[in-house]
């Protein structure tokens, strides 16, 4: 994948998935997004609603205004020293000689807290790739690292949103400001926040089982 261009942003990554859904289902598609790719899902149904039937949106990161006031004047070299999570990821380990030293590494650290051997065993599968004799993240750190530092301004998407959404915010999560969350709750009254008790930012990997029941549920609900 190489460098990410300084510019690209999480509305480029909106951008991409409309491309992708105008190529492989034109007819329209059920939404399903959690974090960032909740952020990319509501950013192009606000764009393209005739592309979406429905949205399901898990923790999506959404930042208060005032956020983006202040990172409004810092360079990009700030913005890792200041975002702790940017800054870890850019010296996180690499490389792995196996899928089970990277679950063995991971399991205890957060944000995998939770997640049981098995879901990590899935995450190391699909998301490592060969890198000569070791295995390597199949999505480059530094990619990974410029989303942290870019995220999204969702607050004008969240006016013009007109397709049906479900939102899920999760119990014990930390990653989305309460302030936002009562920002949507003002905003879009219309479209009431869902709990998943017990659960923190990673549900659906802490408890797959139990967030597909309750996505399908709010699918099956609107449908």
């Amino acid at each position: 994948m190489g460098t990410p261009p300084s510019r690209f942003s999480w509305d480029h990554a909106a951008d991409d998935m409309i491309t992708a859904i105008e190529q492989i289902s034109p007819s329209g598609v059920i939404g399903v997004g959690h974090s960032l790719g909740g952020v990319m899902t509501l950013l192009a149904a606000a764009k393209r609603p005739d592309l979406f039937r429905q949205i399901v949106l898990i923790e999506p990161v959404m930042f208060p205004t005032r956020a983006f006031v202040q990172m409004g004047w810092m360079p990009m070299w700030l913005r890792e020293r200041l975002f702790s999570v940017a800054k870890r990821t850019v010296r996180r380990r690499a490389h792995w000689s196996s899928h089970d030293e990277f679950v063995d590494y991971h399991i205890d650290k957060a944000p995998f807290l939770g997640i049981s051997r098995e879901v990590m065993m899935d995450y190391a599968q699909h998301g490592l790739r060969p890198h000569g004799d070791a295995w390597q993240h199949s999505f480059p750190t530094s990619w990974e690292a410029h989303i942290f530092r870019t995220p999204a301004y969702v607050w004008g998407a969240v006016a013009k949103l007109s397709v049906p959404c479900t939102i899920f915010r999760a119990e014990q999560s930390n990653w989305v400001p309460d302030v936002s969350w009562q920002k949507w709750k003002k905003m879009r009254p219309d479209y009431p926040i869902s709990v998943l008790p017990k659960l923190g930012h990673m549900a659906p990997l802490q408890n797959p089982s139990a967030v597909a029941q309750a996505v399908l549920e709010k699918i099956q609900s609107v449908s």
